[in-house]
């Protein structure tokens, strides 16, 4: 797989660009007549097409253009989602999804969405996306995402969505945090990750966030600390932010199988996972980062690998691929908490708790 590919997670379903051969999908999901009744009908995609298609949507793009298949977690795909003729004066792109007949209302749609919205918004720096219908979006995703409709003409519908509606439109739910401790715990890690979110809920002057620790049992952290932990491992706990810090230690982390256990279960319900440092082990080891790209610090590479061969390594500080954000420790483990409290909060606010702490 190219390492330059990218995938973004959801709880459902992931997105991700597609390898050349993999547009055997994309030829069949636009062959499919059920699937593109509502679009005019099927459109004949030869293979002598696939090339001049994949170099100007896929890689290495012109730019304008992204294109993602949709996978189940079963990691079969089952439709496309994308945006095209992106103007780079307007911030401006139009925006695409299908999703195979035979796959439609179980949820996959709305999550792909949101995936590709998040890309679009919060990594590629687009400001607006438009999209043209010929049957009206259900209220759900019109409610959840913040589409509007703009204009109604000759039976069809022109939607909008801006970054900012997007980004406001639904962040007012209490998030629970939930951050594993264990023996040799980098105690630096947890209070100053903590402490982070607590000055948001203070700029905010309301408790967005409420957070507690997680472990088997009392241990003592890297400088000493004895932490007792407010839940232990075996409650399913729902966490909407798993919080995995790294540490000293951590090789009898590894052969834990209830915690091991207990991350897959929190992996189920959360939206989001940090891991930093030597806490991404724990991901590897329950192979929660098979065939993704992570940032790791240099001294557990190898064994990340031992752990999760399909795993790759960017040289990035810190990697986001939408539901785990991975980080080398220290200060990228702050820059990659900030992106997840922008994707929640919005930039607003994100932007005064840079200036309070500033």
């Amino acid at each position: 797989m190219k390492n330059n590919l990218y995938r973004r997670d959801g709880k459902l379903i992931y997105i991700k660009q597609p390898e050349f051969n993999e547009l055997e999908y994309t030829q069949k999901l636009w062959n499919d007549e059920k699937t593109m009744e509502d679009i005019g009908g099927v459109f004949n995609f030869p293979k002598e097409k696939w090339q001049l298609f994949y170099q100007k949507m896929i890689y290495p793009s012109d730019g304008k253009n992204f294109y993602c298949l949709i996978y189940n977690i079963d990691n079969v795909p089952i439709g496309e989602v994308s945006f095209h003729g992106y103007d780079s004066a307007t911030k401006i792109a139009r925006f695409n999804i299908k999703i195979e007949d035979k796959y439609r209302r179980q949820g996959y749609g709305k999550e792909a969405i949101r995936l590709l919205l998040e890309y679009y918004f919060l990594e590629f720096g687009g400001q607006i996306m438009m999209e043209k219908v010929l049957n009206r979006y259900p209220e759900s995703i019109e409610d959840t995402f913040g589409f509007e409709v703009i204009r109604q003409q000759k039976g069809e519908f022109t939607y909008r969505i801006s970054k900012s509606s997007f980004l406001t439109i639904s962040k007012s739910e209490k998030k629970n945090i939930c951050c594993v401790v264990y023996d040799g715990v980098d105690f630096m890690e947890i209070a100053s990750t903590f402490e982070l979110f607590n000055l948001l809920n203070k700029v905010a002057d309301k408790e967005i966030f409420d957070l507690y620790t997680v472990g088997e049992r009392n241990v003592k952290a890297s400088n000493g600390v004895d932490i007792i932990p407010r839940r232990g491992i075996e409650n399913e706990l729902s966490s909407d932010i798993l919080i995995i810090p790294g540490g000293s230690s951590f090789n009898n982390v590894l052969n834990d199988s209830k915690l091991c256990n207990f991350v897959k279960n929190e992996y189920k319900s959360s939206d989001f996972i940090i891991a930093t440092g030597e806490g991404i082990l724990l991901l590897a080891q329950c192979g929660l980062i098979k065939d993704h790209t992570i940032a790791a610090p240099n001294f557990i590479v190898d064994k990340v690998q031992v752990l999760s061969p399909s795993t790759t390594i960017s040289g990035k500080s810190f990697v986001d691929n939408g539901r785990i954000v991975t980080a080398r420790g220290g200060k990228s483990s702050m820059e990659g908490t900030f992106k997840i409290i922008n994707a929640i909060v919005g930039e607003e606010l994100t932007e005064k708790l840079l200036e309070y702490i500033e």
